[in-house]
Formats: C-alpha cells, sequence, structure tokens
C-alpha cells in the first residue's frame, strides 16, 4: 500500500497519470499548513472535529468527525487484509493449529498482529512511539534499494509499454494514490505531541 501501489497505479493511470499524484501532495501540504495555522489561532482545538466546528458549527463537526472515522475504519481494514496477505506469504509453509479454535493459520497470524498492535491506539500522546517512525524512513529506503539491486543487477526491463494515459481507469487509481497519503489524518495528534508545535508550518 502507498508507496508499493504506486508503480501499479502509474501502469494502470499512463505516465500522465503522474500529476494526480503530484497534485494531492501539493494538495495535502497545502491543507496541513492551513490546518497549523487553525490549530496554532485556536490553541483549544485539537483535532479535525474542533476545526470543522470552529469553522461551519455542530454540522461542520458532525461532517468532519464522519469523513475522519470513516478514513480511518477503511484505512485499518486496508492495512489488515495486506497484513495478512503477507503474513500468509512469509509463513506459507507454516501450520499453527489451537484445538478450539477452528481458524486457519493466515487468520490466526493476522488476529495475533492486530493485538500485538492494539495498545498503540490508546495513547493520547504519540511523541512516547515516536522513534517508531524511523522503521517507516529504513523500510522506505530498503524499498528502494531492493528495487533498484534488482533492477541492476537481473537487468529489468520493460515488458510492454505503458501509454500516456488511460483516463477510464482514473477513479480506480486515485484512491491508490490517495492512500499514499493517509498519514495526514494524524497530524493534528503529531502537532499537539510536538515540544514545539509553532515548527509544524516550517
Amino acid at each position: 500500500l502507498g508507496q508499493l501501489s504506486t508503480p501499479y497505479a502509474l501502469e494502470n493511470g499512463g505516465w500522465s497519470s503522474i500529476f494526480l499524484l503530484v497534485g494531492l501532495g501539493v494538495i495535502c501540504a497545502y491543507t496541513s499548513h492551513v490546518m497549523g495555522k487553525c490549530l496554532k489561532q485556536s490553541p483549544k482545538s485539537r483535532n479535525y472535529q474542533d476545526i470543522g466546528e470552529l469553522a461551519f458549527g455542530g454540522k461542520g463537526r458532525f461532517v468532519a468527525a464522519f469523513f475522519i472515522y470513516s478514513e480511518i475504519f477503511l484505512a485499518l481494514v486496508s492495512y489488515t487484509i495486506s497484513l495478512g496477505d503477507n503474513l500468509a506469504t512469509i509463513f506459507h509453509n507454516k501450520h499453527i493449529y489451537i484445538t478450539w479454535m477452528n481458524i486457519s493459520t493466515r487468520h490466526l497470524l493476522t488476529i495475533m498482529a492486530v493485538f500485538i498492535s492494539l495498545p498503540s491506539l490508546w495513547l493520547r500522546d504519540f511523541s512516547s512511539i515516536s522513534f517508531l517512525s524511523s522503521g517507516g524512513i529504513i523500510m522506505s529506503l530498503m524499498i528502494f534499494a531492493t528495487v533498484s539491486w534488482t533492477a541492476i543487477s537481473w537487468g529489468a526491463k520493460a515488458n510492454h509499454r505503458i501509454p500516456a494515459l488511460q483516463l477510464q481507469n482514473i477513479p480506480g487509481i486515485s484512491g491508490l494514490y490517495m492512500f499514499s497519503y493517509a498519514g495526514h489524518v494524524v497530524f493534528p495528534d503529531i502537532y499537539r505531541a510536538m515540544k514545539d508545535p509553532s515548527k509544524f508550518t516550517k
């Protein structure tokens, strides 16, 4: 998901669809900058719901809450599906049995992984686990290095031509591109967890 799905989206949308990815990035960067200013001007605001209420009243709070919680739920569903697929691939020949549970190894591994990560959802201050963000950076570098090494050492070549634009696929790949910026939803929490929130917009 995110970085891993971007090449697939580019292949299906055509080279011109890269402008959609860049455009979404510009929109997310601009809105995060505006959000930082809103939180700075209203110290009592702590999340998107507070900003929505400040701008449009009670209806704004409801609409903001609906979209935020929908995004969080759907993102968790996507990550859980991806987690199950990858764990099943990693432990392809492994079989785990629990006598009193009629459940497959894949589902059991997914449930275990979810329960391991579940406590992090209860944290109010993300600064205590900020060191984990370095893991994401390391994983991104590993992905880049792996793909580069594969292309260089194995001489990977394109076996088909990617068209300039496939307009009929744009609605489908838009979701894949937008998923690359799914972290936008936690920006208010990151802002509040910073030692110096004034640096958020810099």
